[in-house]
């Protein structure tokens, strides 16, 4: 995979640099054109599963990747949490990053054995509501908060690690 850098100026180290990727599976839900599965090898993730629903960043992410066998590119828009439980039976990832624009609030409908099956999940909310309903759910499952970063206005990355 050739370098990227962040093409929106994020700094991947400030938001997802608080967690050890050394030999883990990491599923990047909202991978865009391969930016932050990029950032996940170079933190020596053994294995990134780049899940992004958009086409045109489908599309560059695919040119981004250039064969490199680290990264499985799966083209699918989440809509449910039945897109979360499937994702995460088939491919059984040690973390989760999860970036999709809203639609993370699926994840409070997800099944609790499926959802408690990574060590960790990374999630970007978009709104006071959505965080705390995560971070309720995360927690009622067996998770600890252990990482509150606020991106911008009522945008937060919430960082979930297994108690």
């Amino acid at each position: 995979m050739k370098p990227l850098k962040s093409w929106n100026n994020e700094d991947f180290e400030a938001e997802y640099g608080n967690v050890d990727y050394k030999d883990k599976v990491v599923m990047d839900i909202g991978a865009e054109i391969g930016t932050t599965a990029y950032f996940f090898l170079t933190k020596g993730a053994k294995e990134v599963i780049a899940v992004e629903g958009y086409e045109p960043y489908f599309r560059e992410l695919i040119r981004n990747i250039n064969g490199d066998s680290r990264v499985k590119p799966i083209n699918l828009w989440i809509t449910s949490e039945k897109d979360f439980e499937k994702l995460i039976e088939e491919y059984n990832p040690d973390i989760v990053k999860v970036d999709i624009e809203g639609a993370e609030i699926s994840l409070i409908k997800v099944n609790p054995k499926v959802l408690s099956r990574p060590s960790i999940w990374i999630i970007e909310t978009h709104s006071l509501e959505t965080k705390d309903a995560i971070t309720n759910k995360f927690i009622n499952v067996g998770y600890k908060l252990t990482r509150e970063f606020r991106f911008a206005g009522s945008i937060y990355i919430l960082t979930f690690e297994k108690r």
